[in-house]
């Protein structure tokens, strides 16, 4: 029976983390070992998941508050290195009991050829009342997670292969674990896509702009992305990072497409290619219509 090192960083979520950790616990997959990384909390979190420690249940690591980014990285590296398989989990969800099986059935299928796993979740509100599907990227591939992140990371399996590539560079700057995965996932090895929800994603109704289903609302919200909070100019150092770790992995075509989103400073040659690339940018119409606008006007 394989082993599976679920990795959850916490950072003062008390409020829904029992919730959550019963759930991973009550996996219907045997073999399940819980890594939790306390972020600097300074509410209660690590209180309560010091009893989980004393009843033999979680491995826990303390630490001072890095992010959660850097605090996802820190626990794959001091993960026991021995388990085939590795998950990320977030604080406040809630799983379905069969997550684990699942992508461990879908990856054995697939031994050798798919190094990552990732499906469909559930949009709840904070009640884990169901509002929509999030769908993740049925498709991913290289121009498809380069200006966006293609799932969300709690429904994440990456193998052992994949976790020696995630570890072989520690980038200074990544928008997110799961995205920096994904963007290495598609580079050297394969990914394979669930379309099941597999997990309850929780949010504050009042934050859920990305999922909205109107026309509008989901404009504006992109537009404040760029204007408010600098979106582009955080991908491109993203991938500036990316390509200093992994150019040597990349094709030819994924080295040029790469290039064309380094440099920000106005060229008729790259922004033609960039408008015009054959691949889609997004597997969502409204994304890939906004990049593609946003390539013309030059802001991308």
């Amino acid at each position: 029976m394989r082993t599976v090192n679920v990795l959850m960083s916490v950072y003062n979520g008390e409020k829904y983390l029992e919730e959550q950790i019963e759930s991973i616990l009550n996996q219907s997959y045997p073999n399940v070992e819980l890594y939790v990384r306390d972020d600097g909390s300074s509410d209660n979190s690590l209180k309560l998941l010091e009893k989980y420690e004393k009843k033999g249940k979680i491995k826990l690591l303390r630490g001072e508050n890095l992010g959660y980014t850097k605090s996802f990285f820190t626990l794959l590296e001091n993960a026991d290195d021995e388990a085939e398989y590795f998950a990320f989990a977030d604080q406040d969800d809630v799983w379905d009991e069969k997550k684990i099986e699942y992508a461990i059935n879908r990856l054995e299928e697939n031994s050798g050829e798919v190094k990552i796993y990732y499906s469909n979740y559930d949009i709840c509100d904070d009640q884990l009342e169901f509002r929509e599907v999030g769908y993740s990227n049925p498709r991913p591939n290289f121009s498809s997670v380069l200006l966006q992140c293609p799932t969300n990371g709690f429904t994440i399996v990456l193998n052992t292969d994949m976790r020696k590539d995630v570890l072989s560079y520690e980038p200074q700057y990544a928008v997110g674990h799961d995205w920096w995965v994904c963007l290495i996932g598609v580079t050297t090895g394969n990914v394979v896509v669930d379309s099941r929800t597999t997990a309850k994603w929780r949010r504050n109704i009042s934050s859920v702009t990305t999922n909205e289903s109107a026309f509008l609302p989901k404009l504006k919200y992109r537009f404040r992305l760029i204007f408010k909070e600098n979106y582009f100019g955080t991908v491109r150092k993203q991938l500036k990072e990316f390509s200093k770790a992994f150019d040597s992995k990349l094709t030819d075509e994924q080295k040029n497409l790469l290039y064309l989103f380094l440099d920000n400073n106005f060229s008729l040659t790259r922004w033609s290619k960039k408008l015009f690339y054959k691949k889609r940018y997004s597997f969502r119409l409204i994304d890939e219509l906004f990049f593609r606008l946003c390539i013309f006007i030059g802001l991308l």
